[in-house]
């Protein structure tokens, strides 16, 4: 059993058209968790430069009270408390900060293998539904000019 040429080319477009939505699907998904990611990585050096701030505020307050010579041992107890938290935090925002660093250059070069193999796997089939509209309009074309 045969399918008539007019549905084969029917066919044809309407696989085109999936295609191509579904490779700008793949496409905006991955634009969308690109997004997400960099967002991720903005947070993350905000959280860095307030904490870095918070370091550089407290070590100021402590070494600015110990030049002037009346710091008392609870606050002097208190600043250094301060300023180990600070730099605990300070680290685990660079480990963090790190991480992310390695994991978005690898998810980059994901997204890209990813969408060069869409591009390679739907491009035919989009060439294919091109050819067919073309067929189409051609035949539109001698269908008129047969009418005329």
């Amino acid at each position: 059993m045969s399918i008539p040429t007019s549905t084969k080319r029917d066919l044809r477009r309407t696989v085109a058209v999936a295609a191509l939505a579904a490779y700008f699907g793949v496409a905006a998904a991955l634009y969308q968790n690109e997004n997400r990611i960099h967002a991720a990585g903005e947070a993350l050096a905000q959280r860095r430069q307030a904490i870095e701030s918070e370091l550089v505020g407290v070590r100021s307050s402590l070494d600015r009270l110990e030049k002037a010579g009346d710091l008392p041992p609870s606050l002097a107890s208190t600043l250094r408390k301060q300023e180990d938290e600070a730099a605990k935090e300070r680290r685990e925002s660079t480990r963090e900060y790190d991480t992310w660093k390695q994991q978005s250059g690898a998810w980059t070069i994901k997204r890209w293998f990813v969408l060069t193999l869409a591009t390679l796997a739907f491009f035919p089939v989009l060439l294919w539904g091109l050819q067919s509209w073309s067929l189409w309009a051609r035949d539109k074309r001698l269908n008129r000019s047969q009418d005329e």
